[in-house]
């Protein structure tokens, strides 16, 4: 069930400006109230905040308790982790947020318990194989792969874990579907806020050995805390999904693997290229240079997601139920980047102004080797904002090819820069190429974007993007971060913000 093949709407208006009524309501009068990008992103901005705080305390004790070797080997682990769960999460949650969108939007509730059922199914026997696969393969894993950092033990627990996150992901694609988004908002905390209490116990009480448990315990409490925000507003009846036809649930399965397959082989190739580039730092530079990588990638991989997550929960269903309508798509398109840059900007401005201050308050001073990486990566955040947004807007609409390939290149590029370039340039070869395939990814998934979406940008809308990189680029050159360059910069990114809130504001009026 790909997009419909409606003749495209010719419409001058610029990309990003706002739809009347009647188009954003394709779906018809029985489907739900879609959330607006902004408004999504602030509901969940507490939810996404406390998560980022919990992440600095996470860092913290990490950094205290472990050390760069414990810190560098917990990072296999948790890249086996992230290995499985994208091999095992097989994209469905994405392939059935889109097709119970598209059922919900046309008044079928039998066929979103149908598709929800068969997706459960599915992802636990997968799960269940992967599970069996590790426990036999875990001698192999740890000696090969963790290079005897951590015991054989750790890859089958690492693996109990990933069922118990993929009931956690059905759960929110369903709340998601409903617009639930209150709900995943404190869901998300309570989550964040218990799986932090295990965390700082089990670490504190068994080092290395509890920062791997954790891993587990953060996943069964993802998925109690999401069944449990399911309650009343998602409960699948059996005999409702039962009396779907045969064919049309065929049909429907389809459709979400044909999406969910192309999002698990981007998101394996993300997660398979992360374990190889930790496996490569442990050879060539050891656990302690690993532990430096794991930091520079944790904070990137805190607030870049917070934000991207956000966007996806309004931005995905929307572009689902309009992907027949380029000028509805550029609309949403537009009003998502247009948001994420007047974000990600100021953002970036204060990484790189309080780099310095992040080594002495989150970690310890033997983490000061990530002072300088993250003068590198920070720019590299900014391009994965923007390409994050574009990237996930070819899968809402139906383009999964497209979205396939241009990811795999981007993740194959992405992995020769990494691989030529750890030998002669060490940690900042690795850092580097994150940053410049983020950049060179931008234009890569326009390209591929632009025959889907009508409209353009407007010339104000390209001097804010003109802008918005010059003061990234000059901070990112300018000495410091001490002295009054820490100001001018931390001035730029307030001056910035108070110039962008009129525009916050009507966003999140839309």
């Amino acid at each position: 069930m790909g997009p419909q093949d409606s003749p495209p709407n010719r419409s001058t208006a610029p990309l990003g400006s706002p739809a009347p009524d009647a188009e954003l309501a394709a779906a018809g009068p029985e489907a739900p109230a879609r959330a607006p990008v902004a408004r999504g992103v602030a509901v969940l901005g507490a939810s996404n905040g406390v998560a980022l705080l919990a992440g600095v305390v996470r860092q913290k004790v990490f950094a205290v308790f472990l050390g760069t070797a414990g810190f560098g080997a917990l990072s296999l682990a948790i890249a086996l982790f992230d290995a499985l769960a994208n091999l095992a999460r097989f994209g469905v949650p994405s392939g059935l947020l889109r097709e119970a969108s598209r059922f919900e939007a046309d008044g079928y509730p039998e066929r979103v318990d149908r598709a929800y059922r068969s997706s459960r199914a599915l992802l636990l026997s997968v799960a269940g194989a992967l599970f069996a696969a590790t426990v036999l393969a875990r001698s192999w894993i740890a000696d090969e792969l963790f290079r005897g950092a951590l015991p054989a033990w750790v890859p089958p627990l690492v693996a109990a874990g990933v069922p118990l996150l993929l009931l956690a992901n059905l759960a929110e694609t369903m709340l998601t579907v409903r617009q639930a988004l209150a709900r995943i908002a404190v869901g998300k905390v309570v989550t964040t806020v218990f799986s932090l209490a295990l965390m700082v116990g089990l670490v504190t009480w068994l080092g290395l050995t509890g920062a791997v448990l954790q891993i587990w315990t953060g996943a069964a409490v993802a998925a109690l805390v999401t069944w449990v925000a399911c309650r009343g507003v998602f409960a699948s009846d059996p005999t409702r999904a039962r009396g779907v036809p045969a064919g049309v649930a065929r049909a429907a399965v389809r459709a979400v693997l044909v999406v969910g397959v192309a999002e698990a082989l981007h998101h394996v190739a993300v997660a398979g290229n992360l374990l190889i580039f930790r496996v490569l730092v442990v050879r060539e530079l050891g656990l302690d240079a690993n532990g430096l990588y794991q930091v520079v990638l944790g904070l990137s991989r805190q607030w870049v997601p917070a934000v991207l997550g956000g966007v996806f929960i309004a931005l995905y269903p929307r572009l689902a139920a309009v992907s027949g309508d380029r000028r509805a798509v550029g609309v949403e398109v537009g009003s998502a980047l247009r948001l994420v840059f007047v974000l990600g900007v100021p953002a970036v401005l204060v990484l790189l102004a309080t780099r310095d201050w992040i080594v002495t308050i989150l970690l310890t001073e033997s983490f000061r080797g990530v002072e300088p990486l993250l003068r590198v990566s920070a720019a590299g955040d900014l391009a994965a904002l923007v390409a994050g947004v574009v990237h996930m807007s070819l899968l809402a609409v139906g383009a999964v090819r497209v979205f396939l390939l241009s990811g795999l290149a981007v993740e194959l590029l992405y992995l020769v820069g990494v691989s030529s370039t750890i030998g002669p340039l060490g940690l900042t070869g690795a850092v580097l190429s994150y940053s410049v395939v983020a950049a060179l990814s931008v234009p890569v998934y326009l390209v591929c974007l632009g025959g889907r979406v009508e409209g353009r940008p407007s010339r104000s809308e390209v001097g804010r993007l003109g802008l918005g990189l010059i003061l990234v680029t000059a901070a990112v050159l300018a000495p410091g971060p001490g002295g009054p360059y820490r100001w001018v910069v931390l001035g730029a990114a307030v001056a910035w913000t108070l110039a962008h809130l009129p525009r916050l504001r009507s966003e999140l009026a839309r």
